[in-house]
This record gives C-alpha cells, sequence and structure tokens, in this order.
C-alpha cells in the first residue's frame, strides 16, 4: 500500500466520523501528515513502514502535541520484520503506532485495541484486580491458579498487580474463570514534557518575529518540521507564526496553514517583508515586519490581527 492510498483511507474514516480534518502535504517532510479535531486534536503521522519514522521527527511531533494539547499517533501499513495487525499497538519512540483499520474501529466504534507488541512478541496488559477477585471468590491460591494455568506463581502475583501476559496466557485464563481479564491499551495519550521556549529557527525573519513576540510577553517555541515556524503562549492565549519573504513563497502553503488553523482551534498570523499588498489570505492575517515593530502590547497585536482577518 502506498503512503497517499494510507493518506486517503485515514483522511475519509476522520470524515466519516464528523472530524474536521486538514492533510499537510509535501508528505515526508513534516512531523505530521494530518491534522483532525472533533472532541479533541490528533496528530497522525502516515508511514508505511512505522520504523520509517526519524527519531527528530518523533521529537517534534511529541512537542507539538506538547504545546497544542493534541494527540498524536502513527499510522502504517507494517514494521520492518511483519505487517501491523488489526487491534494490535506497536509503540515507536512512545508513541502509538497502529494500522489503518485499528483506527477505524477506534474512531467510528470506540474500540480500544487490546494487544501491543514488544520484541518478545504479542501481549495484554491484565487486569489484576479483575483477577485477584476473580481468584478469591473462586478460593483459589496463587499456586492453585498457576497450575491450572501453567505458570509460574510468582507469574499471577505479576498479572494481580496490572502485569502483563502472553495473548496465550490471557486466553487460558480467561477459559479457566470465565471472566474478561484484559486492560484495553490506551492509543490516546497526553504527552507530558518538559518544553522550555526557544529553539534554533533559519532565518533572520523568523528571528525578529520570535524577539518580538517574547518582549511582548509570549513564550516562544520554534516549531520545525512544521507548516509554521513559531508558537506564542502566554496564559491562555496561543499564537502560531509564518513568516515569508515574498508571496510566491507562501501562496502553495497558506491553504494549509488556513486549514490547520481552523483544525487546531489557534490563531495563526503571516509576517511579511513586503511593504505593500493584501491585508489577509484566505482569512489569515499578514503583518508586515515594520508594522510589528511598532507593536507595544499584546492587546495591539490582538487588535492589529482582528482588523487584518475582517479586512
Amino acid at each position: 500500500m502506498r503512503k497517499e492510498q494510507i493518506v486517503s483511507e485515514v483522511a475519509q474514516t476522520l470524515h466519516d466520523a464528523d472530524f474536521e480534518v486538514s492533510r499537510v502535504v509535501p508528505y515526508g517532510y513534516y512531523c505530521f501528515d494530518i491534522a483532525a479535531r472533533k472532541n479533541l486534536v490528533l496528530l497522525l503521522k502516515i508511514l508505511v513502514n512505522v520504523d520509517s519514522m526519524e527519531a527528530s521527527q518523533a521529537e517534534q511531533l511529541r512537542r507539538l502535541c506538547h504545546l497544542v494539547s493534541g494527540y498524536p499517533i502513527l499510522i502504517g501499513d507494517r514494521t520492518r520484520t511483519e505487517r501491523i495487525e488489526d487491534d494490535v499497538v506497536h509503540e515507536r519512540y512512545n508513541l502509538p503506532a497502529i494500522n489503518p483499520e485499528t483506527l477505524r474501529m477506534l474512531i467510528q466504534n470506540a474500540a480500544l485495541p487490546l494487544i501491543f507488541s514488544t520484541k518478545g512478541g504479542y501481549y495484554v496488559r491484565i487486569n489484576g484486580e479483575a483477577l485477584r477477585a476473580e481468584r478469591e471468590r473462586r478460593g483459589l491460591s496463587l499456586g492453585q491458579l498457576a497450575e491450572m494455568v501453567g505458570v509460574t506463581r510468582e507469574s499471577i502475583y505479576a498479572y494481580e498487580r496490572d502485569g502483563n501476559a502472553t495473548v496465550e496466557t490471557a486466553m487460558v485464563l480467561a477459559q479457566k474463570l470465565g471472566v474478561d481479564l484484559v486492560s484495553p491499551v490506551e492509543v490516546l495519550r497526553k504527552i507530558e514534557m518538559s518544553v522550555e521556549p526557544g529553539g534554533a529557527v533559519d532565518s533572520e525573519l523568523v528571528r525578529h518575529v520570535a524577539e518580538k513576540l517574547t518582549v511582548l510577553g509570549f513564550g516562544v517555541f520554534a516549531t520545525p518540521r512544521t507548516p509554521f515556524h513559531l508558537m506564542a503562549k502566554e496564559s491562555q492565549d496561543r499564537l502560531l507564526a509564518t513568516a515569508f519573504e515574498r508571496y510566491r513563497n507562501l501562496k502553495e502553503h497558506v491553504d494549509v496553514i488556513s486549514r490547520l488553523s481552523r483544525v487546531v482551534d489557534i490563531t495563526t498570523f503571516l509576517v511579511s517583508q513586503e511593504k505593500e499588498g493584501v491585508e489577509n489570505l484566505r482569512g489569515i492575517p499578514i503583518i508586515r515586519d515594520n508594522e510589528l515593530a511598532e507593536i507595544e502590547k499584546k492587546s495591539d497585536l490582538s487588535g492589529i490581527i482582528k482588523e487584518k482577518r475582517q479586512a
């Protein structure tokens, strides 16, 4: 399956579930390929082979999800050594990786996957409280249950503390006790990490914008491997900024940036070095760098964004 096919399939799955969806092109360079929002924001990286995910992309995806309160998922067809099966979660750089069908079941049917893959094979997480309750209800000791299942007493002890078991062992447990003991694998994971303002920028114009937003009181974060250059945060205020030298450098990206702004629900503005031109593109305000230099307060920035958006 080609990447474009997976992107189209995933986008259709999200559309069918009433998500607002934005695809990001060109595919490959950015740390995510699809952004989607319904009750939460999803940032999805599409890969045919999930082992082709770069460490730098994964780090930027995690960082961006932390900044925009989004949830990252890798979607792929296979790993380097095997196909990704339905209802199975792989892990790459502390990010969940699933196939398109598992995403469809999760999004459309709220069906959480039950199996996760590690180097040792396929495993499930045992609901330790349910296991212990059923064992005690039946009057079984740890050793007696271990003998019934064909594992060690220490294994049962570990399972009762929410330990992991092979799929085969979990099936035997369920058969012997007649109860469902498997806890679903959490795919939608909130990213908690320490992210300090700053980061490398690739042009003097972007550096100028970052410095100005910092002076205005924002925490400013560089956002490489994304369609925008900077994110600025202050209390509940969040801004995304893209800087460019010429309109022709932006026109191919403005549709993507406009849709992304709606999906992640964050105010976006553009900064241009051109002294004349339109006040907005696709509803995104364009602030000239000389105009930005004259802004002295955050309220002034908010005012000019609103004014140019309505122009």
